[in-house]
């Protein structure tokens, strides 16, 4: 029979109960009970950066090809990414890359055609 471990990275992780406080105080006693995560405010230090724009080249449908192709590079790290989609809306807005970067996406250029 496996007795129960007690680890000290478990109690350094979390040095209080979930529903308190450092002070002792119970977190869930002082929200309201219609509160969503959509009414917090984050102090000026707790902003999240505004995600870097990225440039796409923009591949019209012609052909075979039914779907907008695109490829742009990341502006953090540099790496080129291609990417498609079945209607033009869906190319452009905030996106996460496959480097795992959180961009937005704007189409400086198009190819093939009239858009």
């Amino acid at each position: 029979m496996r007795s129960r471990r007690t680890s000290s990275a478990c109690a350094l992780s979390r040095p209080y109960p979930l529903s308190q406080s450092k002070s002792g105080a119970r977190l869930d006693a002082a929200l309201p009970a219609d509160f969503s995560a959509k009414e917090v405010t984050l102090s000026k230090s707790q902003t999240r950066r505004r995600a870097p724009s990225s440039y796409v080249s923009l591949f019209v449908p012609a052909g075979r090809r039914r779907w907008w192709h695109y490829h742009y590079r990341c502006p953090s790290c540099g790496l080129y990414q291609l990417g498609r989609s079945p209607r033009l809306e869906d190319v452009t807005g905030p996106r996460r890359a496959g480097c795992g970067h959180e961009l937005v996406v704007v189409v400086a250029r198009t190819y093939g055609g009239q858009a």
